[in-house]
């Protein structure tokens, strides 16, 4: 949605309502280099029903944390959800001029989304070659301006500049990508889910290759386990969601309270993979790939892929990447399934 200049190196911002993860890379021809990664957790009071409430912070959070890792690079890649955007494919005539084709879908756009059309950004791309009627296919995108925008403020206060704003499956697709091809079957008529588990959702998405085919959203996400170590510690919020990071929560927590959460969690994904199926589309779910904060929690991984024996993995594409001699190899797999979306967002280039 923005235009931009050519650069090899690119930093994922992705702002979450838990975190923010930051990962810079560097391509030379098709080989990445993972350069630089941080994460930085944010208080809950920054985001109001998933919205970013306050950008000025949220970038000058961000731009404290860029200093003391010592980032380098300058343009950065955003996203906004999948459920934040409306997009529809239709057909065109194919002899239209740009300008003219912008007034066409600006019309056509008008009659399905619910917002005035001053209030969107509009992002569209043209698909295949023309037809025998002359008309040819073309994609349309649309947001709300005010979130493309608090979007673009938490960059540009960070002194960082956007030169995109992506959509999350788009990065994710990117990031799962090399997983794919070495995981068993893993060719591509073979269906990926990727499980994402945020802060105040946990988003299941399936792909048929390249395209997302389908996705679900539920109300259900790492914002309650720290609730529950909040309500078992007598915690203040902030001081759980830390405890969590740092990994200092008393010896009772795993039976207590991280288990229950588990439970709960898996009982989720079986509801995404039986809705997947209840749609009657064609094939079948090969594997799993889970991000997110709560990937990793209670050897979930583990747990998933004896209950639905699928292949199941954490989303780590930095395994397939060369990495930086500043950048520790341990930490890094450890925080993979975390930055999953960070890293999907820094692969993106430039047409």
């Amino acid at each position: 949605m923005f235009g931009s200049r050519k650069s090899n190196q690119f930093i994922g911002v992705d702002i979450g309502e838990s975190a923010v993860k930051l990962v810079q890379l560097e391509r030379n021809g098709q080989k990445l280099t993972v350069q630089k990664v941080a994460i930085e957790p944010l208080h809950r009071g920054l985001f109001v029903e998933g919205q970013i409430l306050d950008p000025e912070q949220i970038g000058s959070i961000i731009e404290n944390t860029l200093k003391q890792n010592k980032f380098t690079a300058k343009q950065a890649i955003s996203c906004v959800n999948y459920s934040d955007v409306i997009s529809k494919r239709l057909m065109v005539r194919a002899d239209l001029r740009d300008r003219e084709l912008e007034q066409w879908i600006e019309f056509e756009v008008d009659k399905f989304v619910p917002f005035p059309v001053a209030d969107l950004n509009i992002d569209y791309q043209l698909i295949g070659d023309k037809t025998d009627n002359n008309e040819r296919e073309v994609q349309v995108v649309a947001c709300r301006k005010k979130t493309i925008d608090a979007l673009s403020a938490c960059v540009e206060f960070s002194s960082l500049t956007p030169v995109s704003i992506d959509i999350v499956h788009h990065a994710f697709r990117r990031a799962s990508a090399p997983v794919v091809e070495s995981m068993a079957g893993g060719g591509i008529s073979d269906l990926t889910a990727i499980v994402d588990v945020g802060m105040s959702s946990m988003r299941f998405y399936v792909f048929d290759g390249d395209a997302m085919i389908y996705q679900r959203e539920e109300a259900f996400g790492g914002g309650i386990l720290i609730d529950d170590i909040s309500s078992e510690y007598s915690m203040s919020e902030d001081k759980a969601h830390l405890a969590i990071y740092r990994k200092q929560l008393p010896a009772s927590y795993r039976e207590k309270v991280l288990k229950p959460y588990v439970k709960t969690m898996l009982k989720e994904i079986d509801r995404g993979i039986l809705s997947f199926e209840s749609t009657g589309m064609d094939g079948q779910v090969a594997r799993i790939l889970l991000a997110g904060g709560s990937a990793r929690v209670g050897g979930l991984a583990k747990i998933l892929n004896k209950r639905v024996r699928l292949d199941v993995k954490l989303l780590d594409s930095t395994s397939y990447l060369k990495l930086h001699k500043s950048v520790d190899a341990k930490t890094l797999r450890s925080q993979a399934p975390q930055i999953a979306l960070a890293c999907g967002l820094a692969m993106w280039t430039q047409d």
